[in-house]
This record gives C-alpha cells, sequence and structure tokens, in this order.
C-alpha cells in the first residue's frame, strides 16, 4: 500500500493523527488528481457501507415477506428511491466536507516550525535550551533566538506565512493554533503574512500591539523603540503610551516607545541619510565634522566643543562628554543647549577640562535601532580617539543623555561600561525598566561584573517619578549602583531647566574626573 492509500485508509478510519492531517492535505493540493483520487476513495467507501446497509434491508425484506401482509408495490418503490437519494446526498457531503477541510480550514490551525539558515539559532522550551533542527516543530511557549547570521524563519503549515530572523533577535511564540500570538522580545523580523482565517495574527513588544491580517512587513524593537514598516496591505499599530491605533499602509511606517507614538509616515522620506547628518547649520562655539559609519552605512554629523585650553596645551589630552539628543533632534539640538554653558563653565574653573561631543544619533526610529546603537558604543569612541587628544580609556568617558537620548545613556552606561565610566540620563526611564532592557541586563551579567556602572538618573517631569524608582529598584536587585535625582519642575525648553541639569552634570563630572585626570 502506497503512503497516499495509508493516509486514506486512516482518514476513512477516522484514525489521522495531526501531522498526517497535514501531510494528507499537502498531497491532496499538489495535483488536482489526487483530490479525485481521494473522492472516488470516499465514495466507494459509502457505496461499500451502503452494499453492507442493503443486504441488511433485504434481510429484513425476506423476513417480512415471510409474513402474511406485505407492503404495497408503490411503498416498496418509495424505500429504495429514498435509499437512492440518501447514498447520492452521501456522496455529495462527502464532497463538500473534503473541499471545506482542505480549502478552507482555518489557516491558523497549521504547524509552526523552523527553517532556512539554521546556524546560531536556539530555541528555550520550558527551562531549557535546545539546538535548532531542519523542520523542528515549534510550540506555544518556545523562544526562537537567531544569534548566528540571519537566514533563519519560522513558517506555518498549509499556508504560505514566513518570518525571517535578523541577527540578535529574539521571538516568543505565545500561540501557534487559532489566532497567532507572538512576541518580538528584541531585535527585527521581516514577515510574509499569508490571509489569517481564524483572526488577525498579533505582535507584542515592549512599546506596542500589532495585528496582522495578510500582508508584507517589518517590525523592529530594542526595548527602547519599535517600528514597523509595511510594504504590502495595512498592519494596525497600538502604542502602549497611546489611546487610538494607527493604520499603516503599503510604503509607510509608524514607531512608538514608552512615552509617546510617531503616526504613519513615508518610509522613503523617514529613512533618507541627510537625517543622520546636518552639516549645512553650525552651531557657535562647536567644530562640526562627520564620519562615515561601517554598521549604518550613512555620514553621522557630530558637533565636537573643545575646552579652553586645547590649543594652548598640545600635549594633554581630554577626557570626553557624550550628549545624546532625544527624539527629533540632531547634533545641534542640545550643542545649542549646553555648548556655551559647558565651555564657561570650564573656563571659571567650576568644572574639568573636557571635550564636549554632541552626535547625530538619528531620527530615533531607525529601522535598525541595535546596529545604531552599536554605532554609538563602538564606533564614535574609535572615531573620537582616532581625531582628537583624547583620554582613551573608560574612565576617561561620561555618556550623558536627554528623552530618548537618556535610555541610550541608561542602555549602553549599564551593558556598555567597559567604555563609558559613567552615565547620566534625564527625564527617561524606560517606564521603570522594560522586560526588553530587564532581560539584556541579566545577559550581560558577566559584563557587568567585570566593569561596575556608575548611573544617575535625572527627572523633572512629575509623570517620571515613580518610574525613575521603579527603575532603580529593578538595577540595584541586580548589583548595579544607581542613584536618582530629582529636578525642579521645570519646562524642558527653559535654560532654567538646563542650568539644573548643569548643575548635577558638575557634582558627577567633578567625581569623575579629579583634575589630575585631565593632565
Amino acid at each position: 500500500m502506497s503512503r497516499p492509500e495509508q493516509l486514506i485508509a486512516a482518514y476513512l478510519d477516522d484514525a489521522l493523527t495531526e501531522a498526517e492531517q497535514f501531510e494528507l492535505a499537502a498531497w491532496l493540493k499538489a495535483d488536482p488528481a489526487n483530490l479525485r483520487t481521494f473522492v472516488e476513495a470516499n465514495v466507494r467507501e459509502q457505496q461499500l457501507r451502503a452494499t453492507v446497509q442493503a443486504r441488511r434491508e433485504l434481510r429484513l425484506v425476506h423476513l417480512q415477506e415471510a409474513m402474511p401482509s406485505e407492503p404495497h408495490p408503490a411503498k416498496r418503490a418509495r424505500a429504495v428511491q429514498w435509499r437512492n437519494y440518501v447514498g447520492l446526498a452521501a456522496a455529495a457531503a462527502i464532497v463538500v466536507l473534503t473541499a471545506s477541510w482542505l480549502f478552507f480550514k482555518p489557516s491558523a490551525g497549521g504547524m509552526a516550525r523552523l527553517g532556512g539558515n539554521l546556524a546560531g539559532v536556539t530555541i528555550g522550551r520550558d527551562g531549557a535550551t535546545l539546538p535548532a533542527a531542519p523542520e523542528m516543530r515549534l510550540r506555544a511557549g518556545d523562544v526562537v533566538r537567531s544569534t548566528g547570521r540571519g537566514g533563519s524563519r519560522i513558517e506555518f503549515t498549509g499556508e504560505t506565512t514566513r518570518i525571517m530572523l535578523a541577527p540578535r533577535t529574539a521571538v516568543e511564540l505565545r500561540a501557534v493554533q487559532g489566532v497567532k500570538q507572538l512576541a518580538l522580545m528584541t531585535g527585527r523580523v521581516q514577515a510574509e503574512v499569508a490571509k489569517q482565517r481564524a483572526g488577525a495574527m498579533i505582535w507584542t513588544t515592549d512599546d506596542a500591539e500589532a495585528r496582522v491580517i495578510g500582508t508584507k512587513f517589518a517590525l523592529s524593537a530594542d526595548g527602547m523603540l519599535t517600528r514597523l514598516d509595511v510594504t504590502e496591505g495595512s498592519v494596525e499599530l497600538l502604542g502602549r503610551s497611546v489611546a487610538e491605533p494607527a493604520l499603516v499602509r503599503a510604503g509607510q511606517f509608524a514607531a512608538t516607545d514608552s512615552q509617546g507614538m510617531l503616526g504613519a509616515r513615508s518610509i522613503a522620506d523617514a529613512d533618507s541619510p541627510a537625517l543622520w547628518n546636518s552639516s549645512e547649520r553650525t552651531t557657535p562655539g562647536c567644530v562640526h565634522t562627520s564620519f562615515r559609519s561601517a554598521e549604518m552605512q550613512v555620514d553621522i554629523g557630530i558637533n565636537v566643543l573643545l575646552p579652553p585650553l586645547y590649543e594652548a596645551q598640545p600635549q594633554r589630552r581630554f577626557p570626553v562628554l557624550y550628549f545624546l539628543h532625544g527624539l527629533g533632534g540632531d547634533e545641534h539640538t542640545e550643542a545649542a543647549r549646553f555648548a556655551e554653558l559647558l565651555r564657561a563653565a570650564m573656563a571659571r574653573g567650576e568644572l574639568p577640562e573636557f571635550i564636549a561631543v554632541f552626535p547625530n544619533v538619528g531620527p530615533g526610529y531607525t529601522p535598525r535601532p541595535v546596529v545604531a546603537g552599536r554605532v554609538f558604543a563602538r564606533e564614535l569612541p574609535q572615531e573620537v580617539d582616532a581625531r582628537f587628544r583624547t583620554v582613551a580609556t573608560r574612565e576617561g568617558r561620561v555618556l550623558c543623555g536627554l528623552g530618548y537620548g537618556g535610555k541610550r545613556a541608561v542602555l549602553h552606561g549599564t551593558i556598555g561600561a567597559n567604555v563609558f565610566g559613567a552615565s547620566c540620563a534625564v527625564d527617561d526611564t524606560f517606564r521603570g525598566g522594560t522586560p526588553s532592557f530587564l532581560r539584556l541586563i541579566e545577559s550581560f551579567r558577566r559584563r557587568i561584573e567585570q566593569n561596575p556602572p556608575h548611573l544617575l538618573l535625572l527627572h523633572g517631569q512629575p509623570h517620571a517619578t515613580p518610574y525613575a524608582d521603579t527603575l532603580v529598584t529593578a538595577l540595584r536587585s541586580k548589583g548595579i549602583a544607581i542613584e536618582a535625582r530629582k529636578l525642579p519642575s521645570l519646562a524642558p525648553e527653559s535654560e532654567a531647566y538646563h542650568a539644573a541639569i548643569l548643575a548635577e552634570l558638575r557634582t558627577l563630572l567633578n567625581a569623575q574626573w579629579p583634575r589630575t585626570v585631565a593632565r
């Protein structure tokens, strides 16, 4: 007996396993002739059953003939006709039910499995870590992690849905039957989703929820920001910090973080290289330059504030303060607010002499946030050390950021404490520590123990206070030194607010860079 015959026989006996159901479905869809063979087998089965039943009825008729009375010939004809109708109805029902099972069964019932390049891919299941294998079946609760070069994917049998995982990406499968539910823990996925008949596929991140019916899209998240790009169809994106979802159509993107949401915009306009380098503008007191990022393949603009004694003491090396702007800013935003204040404080002797670097950290909603993060934790310090006379050690670097830049200061000041000796974040607290951020901290525990971070959290907006307290508690429980200070409740754009931030920085920088360090 061939394999298709075995599957059909098991189907007729109602003995198919779940895997055999999908195997039979794939065989039937491969060729219309296979469907005809299947229907004919069902019809023969029904004819056989009808024959058995007819013999039983014939025996009953013989018994009835032996009895004194006999039914009227018209009644007997109607009985035979009725049995014929039943046979035809049964055959028609087989065809209808078969077609329904094959073509109208909800696609969400498919089996989830792995495909593509599985080098460096692992599965977290029931507290254990399993190596990935071709065609490996996935189940609810599994966490797929791609640490290799990418090329791995999650597939669903019975439909054309494909989810491609970029390197350093983790996806949790929360439901694979019925309505599919997946969580992008960190990284980036590109997906082609077949039309979902059981209900919209649901994707969640720390910041958002996306509902997908059938489309092509890319989703990225790094614990700081979620970005959705749609290339076909449309996807509904709801940020956790907003009340109404955004409908993102083909050719558009949307982004959201813990504080707000950027609605649907054109992808072509949003990813312009010009957004990374505002070379047409100048900031008084600063030297504007740029460098080519190997990671991002764009020119990144930076403003550099040199200390008063930089030219007068050509043999001297100076520590560096890296100042990151918030969403919507560029390399001129914080330089215009703080460069003159910092230089005047150095001239008065209130601050040690240091170099201040104000980089363009991009529009914030970059489609590759993890890659962008590496630019400012690796490439930027290397470029600055190569071009200027710096104290090129972790003790000679301090990282500070406002708003979205404050998130990067917390992140890189913690897991990148081998690069930065201290960090200061203003008015952004990861909502008290997003799950992705805390998982990331845990995964870098060994590095953190080797290079203990020194974090300062400044918060002046009322909504940030409880989050700051929660984040301090969470990080201290992991043995990370962090302190939080409340700023005056002032307008973020006011000079008084900037002066309050500078006062806190003065304490941090004087403690980090005693005058002997700068010689």
